[in-house]
């Protein structure tokens, strides 16, 4: 009788120890998938808050339309680029003009204006090296900086690929779009943003004396 009794004992404390051994186990993996799906959450917040500062940080540096550098950071990225060349160095500062704007619009409509924009943008882009700026100024009006740009031949064979897609796409279309464009070489160091700026929208004007569809360097 009590051997039997020894062993309905055992039996029940083993019963016991493996039901407290497994609930514990079901309340560990319970607070483990409850740990990661706070973890998860807490992950996602954080990419959501980065990926909202982000946005923020490329809308307060590019124009939203053509998504070109704006005035302010492009222009502040030449700065930088002329503060940083020696006496050596040759760069290319260009300030680019769509013709007659207002009658673009006036003619084809406003959305199509804005397709103008940005197709120019892309092409500026696309004529830009990698160690080149490009940001749009404001308006119809676009800024171009290329680095180690000592080669004349070049830098007006880029410059005339880029009128001549402009030019050749509206063609394409019977539309008379186009762009003037006035160049200046900035050659040593010490050279000052606004001074350069100058030197490039006189050229611009010049560009647009000669008949607009053009470009002058200087």
């Amino acid at each position: 009788m009590g051997y039997v009794f020894l062993l309905t004992a055992i039996a029940l404390l083993d019963y016991f120890i493996d039901t407290w051994y497994l609930q514990n186990i079901a309340i560990f993996f319970s607070s483990m998938i409850i740990s990661i799906d706070h973890m998860t959450q807490v992950s996602d917040q954080w990419l959501d808050t980065k990926k909202e500062l982000l946005l923020s940080e490329y809308r307060a540096s590019h124009d939203i339309m053509t998504g070109l550098w704006n005035k302010t950071s492009g222009m502040d990225q030449v700065r930088k680029c002329l503060e940083n060349m020696s006496e050596n160095d040759v760069a290319a500062l260009g300030f680019v003009d769509i013709d007659n704007f207002k009658s673009v619009n006036d003619t084809y409509g406003h959305e199509f204006g804005d397709q103008v924009l940005i197709r120019i943008a892309q092409v500026l882009e696309e004529e830009c090296p990698e160690q080149g700026y490009v940001c749009r100024y404001g308006g119809d009006e676009y800024i171009f900086f290329l680095q180690n740009t000592r080669n004349l031949d070049e830098l007006t064979e880029r410059v005339e690929s880029f009128r001549k897609k402009v030019h050749d796409k509206a063609a394409e279309r019977e539309q008379d779009v186009h762009c003037s464009i006035g160049i200046y070489q900035v050659k040593g160091a010490g050279k000052k943003l606004n001074e350069c700026f100058i030197r490039a929208d006189g050229l611009l004007y010049q560009a647009k004396k000669n008949g607009r569809d053009a470009y002058v360097i200087g």
